[in-house]
Order: C-alpha cells, then sequence, then structure tokens
C-alpha cells in the first residue's frame, strides 16, 4: 500500500495532492455518490483489479471497499437514479467481459446484474432520463446497443448504430437524446457521429466533425451544445456541435494537443481539461487549461503536480475536482483542483 499524502491547501487555478489510493490504477472508473463521496472502482497496475475504494472530501481520505465480483479496465460505471452504481463490461486478464455488477451504497457490497447480450470494453454507458442504461459500441469492433432497466434487472437489445465503433464518446443531449462521435472501427479513426433517440430506438447520422478523432473527450456545455476536444492525431484542436443544427463549427485551440485525458464542466460552466499525452519530447501533459463558452478562448490554469493519462476526474458536490490515477511516472496520488 502507498502511503497517503496529507491534504494540502487548495488555491483558486492550483492543484493540491490529497490522501492516495491504495493502489496504482489506470483505465479505472470514478462515480460521484449521491452522498458526496466517490466510488473508484476497478482499472490496472499491471492485470484487471477487483478492487474498489471510496474517497471521502470532508476528510481526504480513502477507504477500502468491497471487491467487485471480476477484476476489470476499460469498463463502464453509471450512477443509476436511486444512487446505486453499475459498471458493465470491460476486460479482465485479456478475456472480454459481459458481465454486469452493482455497488449499492447502503449495503457496501457488490451484486450481479446479468449480462450483456455482447461482451464488450472501451464502449460507453449513458443514463437517460427514464433512469434506463443505453450501452452502444465497443470492441471489438461492435455497432450493437443495448438498455439496462434497474426497476427488471433485465438487458434488451436497442438496435445498431450506423458505424462499429469503440473509444469514442456518448453525451446525452438536452432534450433526451444521446450523441455518440468519433472512435476507431476495424480500419478507421472516425469523424463520424449520430444520434439515438430513446422514443424510437432508432440511430440516425448526423453531421460529421471536421477531423476524426478517438480517446477524445465530449462535454455538454450549458448553453447545450457539446465541446470535443482532443483525440489521436487531430493536434490541437477543438470544436462545438450544435443540436439545433446538426452541424460542427472550430472553436478555440487549445495550448496543447491531448489524447486520454479528461474534461469537467465546472459550476460556472467553463470546462477544466487536465492532463493526457500528446507527440511532444515529454509526452506525459502536467498542463491544466479552462475553455470558456462566453468566448470560445482557452487559458492555462494550475498544473496538476504530477503528469497523467487514462486516469479519471471528478466534480465534487463543493465544485473541487478530484483527479486519480492514471499512467504516469509511477505515482498512486490523487488530487483536486
Amino acid at each position: 500500500m502507498v502511503n497517503s499524502v496529507a491534504a494540502q491547501p487548495a488555491s483558486s487555478g492550483s492543484f493540491s495532492l490529497v490522501g492516495s489510493m491504495s493502489q496504482f490504477r489506470r483505465a479505472h472508473t470514478a462515480t460521484l455518490l449521491l452522498n458526496g463521496k466517490v466510488l473508484v472502482a476497478g482499472g490496472a497496475p499491471f492485470l484487471p483489479a477487483a478492487t474498489s475504494e471510496i474517497y471521502d472530501p470532508l476528510t481526504t481520505t480513502w477507504t477500502n471497499a468491497a471487491p467487485l465480483n471480476t477484476g476489470r479496465e476499460f469498463h463502464t460505471a453509471t450512477l443509476l437514479q436511486d444512487g446505486r452504481v453499475m459498471v458493465t463490461g470491460g476486460q479482465t486478464a485479456s478475456q472480454l467481459l459481459s458481465s454486469t455488477e452493482i455497488y449499492d451504497p447502503a449495503g457496501g457490497r457488490w451484486t450481479g446484474a446479468g449480462d450483456l447480450n455482447e461482451g464488450r470494453e472501451l464502449h460507453t454507458a449513458t443514463l437517460l432520463t427514464s433512469g434506463l442504461v443505453l450501452v452502444a459500441g465497443g470492441f471489438p469492433n461492435i455497432s450493437s446497443a443495448e438498455v439496462f432497466d434497474p426497476t427488471t434487472g433485465q438487458w434488451d437489445p436497442r438496435g445498431s448504430m450506423n458505424v462499429p465503433r469503440y473509444q469514442f464518446t456518448a453525451t446525452l443531449l438536452s432534450d433526451g437524446k444521446v450523441l455518440v462521435a468519433g472512435g476507431l472501427n476495424a480500419t478507421d479513426i472516425l469523424a463520424s457521429a449520430e444520434i439515438y433517440d430513446p422514443k424510437t430506438h432508432l440511430w440516425t447520422p448526423t453531421g460529421s466533425m471536421h477531423v476524426p478523432r478517438t480517446t477524445h473527450t465530449a462535454s455538454l456545455l450549458p448553453n447545450g451544445k457539446v465541446l470535443v476536444t482532443g483525440g489521436d492525431g487531430v493536434g490541437a484542436s477543438s470544436e462545438l456541435y450544435d443540436p439545433a443544427t446538426g452541424l460542427w463549427t472550430l472553436t478555440g485551440t487549445p495550448f496543447f494537443s491531448r489524447i486520454s485525458h479528461t474534461a469537467t464542466v465546472l459550476p460556472g460552466g467553463k470546462v477544466l481539461v487536465t492532463g493526457g499525452r500528446d507527440d511532444s519530447p515529454n509526452p506525459i501533459v502536467c498542463d491544466s487549461e479552462l475553455y470558456d463558452p462566453a468566448t470560445g478562448l482557452w487559458s492555462r490554469t494550475g498544473a496538476l503536480n504530477c503528469g497523467r493519462d487514462s486516469h479519471a476526474a471528478t466534480l465534487l458536490a463543493n465544485g473541487d475536482v478530484l483527479v486519480t490515477g492514471g499512467h504516469t511516472a509511477g505515482t498512486a496520488f490523487t488530487e483536486k483542483a
């Protein structure tokens, strides 16, 4: 176990180290619970972990939680409307998973939640306004989608995307539809995007991004538009999707090219982007920056204490952002902005 680090005072626009997780993690999930604590599950330093732990922002300490039934990485975690957390799919020891499980904070344990109709990793899971969970795409080259009903515990097919994709983004729009964008298929990095309508269960192509992207981020802005930034092989570009027109427009240029980074919409509407990798001689990015939807401009902000990619960033109830794990020079430190 890595020794914890005492919390340090945080200033505006800066990161401070907080206590360490019990182990190194990358490709894990971090979920804000209804009680304000954060559940971190799975991930891998070497082999996919079955461990989970909980961060308490009031004490800045970590507590080991019940283990998952199956170690997994490249999975998803979704906060259900009743406060439970569902994890789906992923990989364990090079084996693709169809299993799912749910963590109940009240009971403090994980229980099986049935199997996906198709095993998948590097997919997306989106909580719909109805309370159902939409799971779509994934590796290897999957186009199918399915939904989970927490009231019945059943998984049901929901058609297929027009294009198979993995390592893409899925964003719940203000009207309840879901925008999926970019990703990989068997041969290409994708610029295409499409919309899922929960009322009709249909997938409809929409405008394509200006550049193909994978391992990018997509953030729903307060004005209903979606900001996409970074991605493999696209340089430091970012663009906006307008659901009213179905079109993408280029917006301000970030300071750094990034892949495998995080993007977090802050309470004031700005977007905080942290970490990731680029193609420079120092590929792990320590710097962070902010996008302002009002001006369309990027500005630099406090740097991470530890450059990292494949990490997680969680907006806490008090407006701070908790950054956990990731691939870096070898640390299990976590920090907050």
